[in-house]
């Protein structure tokens, strides 16, 4: 029998090794993460003969309305279930009841990312529905134009830029805790925070997907400046190819191709908010 709640303190250390095995992360990583970011109550487990052995984690964050307001949100990441106690539906479990403990408790708008097609096919079929698409290309350096080096930006002067380039949009808002993680995870990958002089509030966060590939997991700019952008990056990270990841209502005109971005289960006024507005911007990854 499991019992299916939030995490306690004296638990991380059981955590730390659920996600050691779950995601092959080293404790520098996992340090880094308790201090800017873990909280108890924001860590959803399965305790199943006294041991943890399921767990996901969301971070609070803000969804920002396009006409105005705003609306209490999560960005839910992290599942992972101990290799002996997989295939017996606990890992979904804990995953619906951290969401319904969460709406209860005022987080209207929860949402989560997949990282394949297998995951997203996973979900699919426990009646978690795509939302929060985006728009993603992959261009060869050689077909990139000339463009200055973009700069690093600080994680302070990431947030500010944007919000610059996402004014008037439906977007997460993230604190400075979670763009500070994003750029030491970012950092980690080779990458980090980007800013791109004299192209006004345009901002990426890159690392390297692989040696001949950098992944923007996030680039904010206007249609025009896009592949400027991606040619200044690759200035200071030089690659073979670029992969962008944009907006939804963004990058059209240059071709890039719309998929879906994360996944929600189908339950509290965010869900329905969503359904209703589908070029709204999740953005940011810490994976």
């Amino acid at each position: 029998m499991c019992e299916y709640r939030a995490a306690r303190e004296e638990e991380f250390e059981q955590i730390r090794l659920l996600w050691k095995e779950g995601f092959g992360d080293g404790d520098k990583l996992i340090d880094e993460y308790r201090r800017l970011l873990y909280r108890p109550e924001n860590t959803e487990v399965a305790v199943c003969g006294d041991q943890v052995v399921a767990m996901v984690m969301v971070v609070p964050a803000v969804l920002h309305k396009s006409a105005g307001g705003t609306m209490p949100a999560g960005y839910a990441y992290g599942l992972t279930t101990r290799s002996d106690w997989r295939k017996r539906g606990i890992g979904i479990k804990t995953y619906q009841s951290m969401i319904r403990r969460k709406i209860s408790e005022g987080m209207l708008c929860v949402a989560g990312s997949q990282d394949d097609e297998d995951m997203l096919g996973f979900y699919l079929r426990h009646s978690w529905e795509k939302a929060f698409y985006v728009r993603e290309l992959t261009a060869e350096a050689a077909a990139l134009p000339e463009a200055p080096a973009a700069d690093w930006a600080a994680p302070e002067e990431y947030i500010a830029l944007r919000e610059t380039a996402l004014r008037g949009t439906d977007h997460y808002v993230f604190d400075l805790p979670y763009v500070q993680m994003q750029e030491y995870v970012s950092r980690d990958g080779g990458g980090g925070l980007l800013k791109f002089p004299g192209s006004g509030a345009c901002c990426a966060v890159a690392a390297y997907e692989d040696d001949e590939t950098v992944l923007l997991s996030e680039l904010l700019a206007p249609d025009d400046r896009l592949l400027d952008c991606a040619a200044g990056v690759l200035r200071r990270m030089p690659a073979r190819r670029i992969r962008l990841r944009l907006p939804a209502w963004s990058g059209a005109a240059v071709g890039a191709e719309l998929v879906p971005y994360a996944v929600m289960l189908p339950e509290g006024e965010g869900y329905s908010y969503i359904m209703e507005h589908p070029d709204a911007y999740l953005g940011l990854d810490l994976c």
